[in-house]
């Protein structure tokens, strides 16, 4: 096992173990809601979907920040880490507020539209919303802070933050739905609840991790937090807004592809949500490995190396693929225990069972566009990235599901079909930007040989 492969390896799995975590949050909610009735699963389905346009700004705002950070610790410039850090928080805070308020204020009209006018998805829906909404700034600060800690190497604080967050949700989730122990019977409420709880525990866990920060190029101090500067809060805005328009793409395809199959029916509504719910957990590896091999690649060009930040987005990418057929086989296996827990009709059930089996066809491409989508954005290629991302879905997936699916009378087979269309066409235009060169900038100036204490940041303190 060669240098590079062990490095993305050993980042990569503390990646993959927040991931994991933060998909079983949705994953337990579905589960656990899937005891009540359809419109439950429906209505958690929906909310979860509208909530992640403020994880989507503090994905965006997170992810910019880890870019300039990795480059910074690079380039040997402590100086731009506090100030990074220093204008991070606030923006992120003051970004997700407003992207929070308008959620508020629609919420209610866009669950309605995306439930096709259902009433009881859609009541169940504006109850979920109605308390995990408030509690969604928390998300921004608590991605700010894990995702510049996993630029400076710490990836056990994230992981640490998520396993509680889940461990909150999950012990939550069992007294509120279903009113054990003395608790009231809350049902979709009570999942809502606790998700908001957790979310609270894992922001106030990651501001605990940022403290104790301690690593060769860059120790916390509380100054740090004063360092705002301006040309680094635009810097973070400019890398943070094509990520941000990207992850918007996707949130929108996610909910257009969500508006088609209610055209299809209620059934097929229930059986995508149950699908999406299992669809995650392939993503948990494939994530985690494309944050390690953007951190990788972010470093090797702060430093001025091209060609092994090249290397590194080459063997990530190959590590990727094979990761995916592994998964493919956990799909089939999981299939067998997940879908029994939905109190469903077989109907349901079977067309779940089908978008899981079929799905596996459409991983592997899938592998390279989550991998290819991180490291373009590390080297600032953020606007190749929203403008292929912009075209796939909306010229490709979202028609071709709706032509397959709804136009053609194929159902849910047919709106797969026009998602697997759409990943091909995406994942062969990362590619090709991605050989070409053009994506690596170096966004940070400072010495062009890392010290020898940079591979890896030291523990923290204790």
């Amino acid at each position: 096992m060669g240098r590079t492969t062990r490095e993305l390896l050993s980042l990569a799995w503390p990646l993959a173990a927040q991931a994991l975590a933060y998909t079983l949050l949705g994953m337990i909610d579905r589960l656990m809601v899937g005891q009540l009735a359809e419109a439950a699963i429906s209505g958690v389905g929906i909310g979860g979907q509208l909530i992640f346009a403020p994880v989507t700004v503090a994905g965006a705002v997170a992810g910019a920040a880890g870019i300039l950070a990795a480059q910074a610790r690079g380039a040997r410039r402590p100086d731009t880490l506090a100030g990074i850090l220093g204008s991070v928080l606030p923006l992120s805070l003051a970004l997700g507020g407003g992207v929070t308020g308008l959620l508020v204020w629609q919420g209610p009209a866009l669950a309605g539209w995306l439930a096709n006018g259902e009433s009881e998805a859609t009541a169940e829906a504006v109850r979920y919303l109605g308390w995990v909404a408030p509690a969604s700034p928390l998300v921004l600060l608590t991605f700010a802070m894990t995702g510049f800690l996993r630029a400076l190497g710490d990836t056990r604080s994230s992981l640490v933050t998520s396993l509680a967050a889940l461990g909150v949700n999950t012990g939550l989730n069992f007294l509120l739905i279903n009113g054990y122990w003395g608790f009231p019977t809350l049902g979709v409420e009570g999942a809502a609840i606790a998700t908001a709880l957790s979310q609270m525990v894992g922001c106030l866990l990651a501001g605990r991790a940022l403290a104790r920060c301690a690593f060769p190029e860059y120790t916390f101090r509380w100054t740090h937090l004063l360092e705002a500067r301006a040309r680094l809060a635009w810097q973070l805005l400019a890398l943070a807004g094509p990520i941000a328009l990207d992850a918007v793409f996707w949130q929108a395809a996610a909910l257009g592809y969500t508006r088609v199959i209610s055209l299809v029916g209620d059934q097929a509504l229930a059986a995508w949500f149950i699908f999406s719910g299992i669809r995650g957990l392939g993503y948990v590896p494939l994530g985690a490995l494309g944050s390690a091999a953007a951190i990788v690649a972010g470093r090797h060009i702060g430093a001025g190396h091209t060609r092994r930040a090249t290397a590194a987005v080459d063997r990530a990418r190959f590590l990727a693929v094979a990761v995916s057929l592994l998964m493919n086989v956990g799909y089939l296996v999981a299939a067998v225990w997940y879908l029994p827990a939905f109190k469903v009709l077989p109907a349901v059930a079977e067309e779940a069972r089908f978008l899981i089996r079929a799905f596996t066809l459409i991983l592997p491409f899938e592998a390279v566009i989550v991998i290819l989508s991180q490291v373009l954005r590390a080297g600032g290629d953020g606007p190749a990235v929203s403008l292929i991302t912009l075209g796939s879905f909306w010229l490709v997936g979202v028609p071709g599901a709706w032509w397959l699916g709804v136009r053609l009378g194929w159902g849910l087979p047919g709106c797969l079909a026009g998602v697997g269309l759409e990943c091909l066409v995406k994942s062969v235009g990362f590619w090709l930007r991605q050989r070409s060169g053009r994506w690596a900038r170096r966004l940070v100036q400072g010495h062009a040989e890392p010290p020898p204490g940079l591979v890896r940041g030291c523990p923290l303190r204790p």
